[in-house]
């Protein structure tokens, strides 16, 4: 009985967490034609934190990582239908699942790069990234029995396209460098999650400065202060 049960938990997970994201996808749409994503466009990006320079939006771009995004949304797609054509049973309910989740996947790709506002494409691809997380440990899962026949590449294409979407999803830089009162804002809440989570976000502050140091001098303790980065910080939710 626990055998028959634990296949339909993880498909019914994999629903939850495909169709949340959907959702939430869908609630971002339906915002867009606000005041925010008026302001938050790459003509002239503003937001609570600081507006953004003409220079800043000019060097501003997260195109590679759509298109990435894209690419392996796209070539997932194929992979799942694949394991069908290598089982040979076209009625495979759990391969269709796959085939469905990335379905949901491809539409929100289409709808994130239909976005104006870096912000809500850098929210909706977060919420991609946990589908594509979802997704990509769903095909192991299902696709374990076929690592050792015919259908094996096909098992770990799925896998690895999966993982290309997540790491592409979390790429997407948030926006571009915005200023306030002449000085560059914190880069925490401009780049993108993965830079984030790697702290990159601290070296480009220090790239950004001229004839920054690598040491303190006596009675300096604010690094920002004295080169021209301006430390503000916000408390910035994700924007439902």
């Amino acid at each position: 009985m626990v055998v028959a049960v634990f296949p339909v938990a993880i498909v019914c997970c994999v629903c939850v967490f495909v169709t949340l994201g959907a959702l939430f996808t869908l609630f971002t749409l339906a915002r867009r034609k606000d005041d925010e994503e008026i302001k938050q466009n790459l003509a002239a990006y503003e937001d609570d934190d600081g507006i953004a320079t003409p220079e800043a939006i000019a060097a501003f771009s997260d195109l590679a990582p759509r298109l990435t995004l894209a690419a392996s949304s796209i070539a997932g797609l194929i992979a799942s239908i694949g394991l069908l054509y290598g089982r040979n049973d076209w009625l495979d309910w759990t391969c269709w699942v796959s085939v469905a989740a990335w379905v949901a996947v491809l539409i929100q790709t289409a709808a994130l790069n239909g976005l104006k506002s870096p912000v809500l494409r850098f929210n909706v691809g977060l919420s991609l990234a946990v589908q594509a997380a979802v997704i990509t440990a769903y095909s192991l899962y299902n696709g374990y029995d076929d690592l050792e026949g015919n259908a094996a590449v096909i098992v770990v294409a799925q896998a690895f396209f999966g993982f290309s979407t997540w790491l592409a999803a979390v790429s997407i830089p948030r926006r571009p460098d915005v200023e306030r009162d002449g000085q560059i804002v914190d880069g925490m809440w401009t780049s993108s999650a993965f830079d984030r989570w790697e702290f990159i976000h601290v070296g480009c502050d220090r790239k950004i400065a001229d004839g920054c140091s690598d040491t303190l001098s006596d009675g300096e303790d604010d690094f920002s202060t004295r080169h021209g980065i301006h430390r503000h910080f916000r408390y910035h939710p994700v924007d439902f």
